[in-house]
């Protein structure tokens, strides 16, 4: 079905809207978004990346029946092999700033809030000699913790949303994984021929 001439310009106009932020503060904010985990960066660009990557990879192709001489000389097979190690090694990343970010998640959801808790220490204070209202406080700060926190559905909706960036990091090594394996493959069927 085609689309109007009104509905074009309506969604370039709104296209136009969304280009990201326009003052200097906000670009130079949404600048330093890649830096937050460090995914965006390479494995092989990493200190210790080609001495990693080259291992692996030739852990790789020594276990599938290549030998060394053989797989150095072919450039395609060893740049997939290379292009695989890389890939599982920023898999292991990707799972590590997955748990870090996990872990926050999980204490900013289950810890009461600082207003929170000075509210209850302050009134905690005010009646130290009175056992019976320092019960109240004691009571009273299991609920606060409890009422503070959203339901448990909540808490795992805000926790997924927070591990929802990461997975575009695992498509993609998941994505260069399965291309080099194409090629090992291929090569290792014409071996094995």
């Amino acid at each position: 079905m085609p689309i109007s001439e009104a509905a074009q310009t309506a969604r370039r106009l709104n296209a136009q809207k969304s280009t990201g932020p326009k003052s200097r503060a906000g670009k130079a904010r949404v600048a330093q978004n890649a830096l937050a985990h460090g995914l965006s960066r390479p494995y092989r660009q990493m200190p210790q990346g080609p001495k990693d990557i080259e291992e692996l990879a030739k852990a790789l192709l020594v276990s599938l029946g290549f030998c060394e001489e053989k797989f150095l000389a072919d450039s395609l097979l060893w740049g997939a092999a290379c292009n695989f190690a890389e890939a599982y090694l920023d898999m292991d990343r990707i799972e590590a700033a997955r748990e870090e970010r996990l872990k926050a998640e999980i204490v900013k959801t289950i810890i009461p809030t600082r207003k929170q808790q000075a509210k209850i220490f302050a009134a905690g204070n005010r009646i130290k000699d009175d056992e019976e209202a320092a019960y109240f406080v004691e009571q009273n700060l299991q609920v606060i913790t409890i009422r503070s926190n959203p339901e448990r559905a909540e808490k795992y909706k805000l926790m997924a949303k927070a591990i929802d960036p990461l997975d575009r990091y695992e498509r993609r090594a998941f994505s260069k994984m399965k291309k080099a394996l194409e090629v090992v493959g291929s090569k290792l069927n014409t071996l094995n021929k």
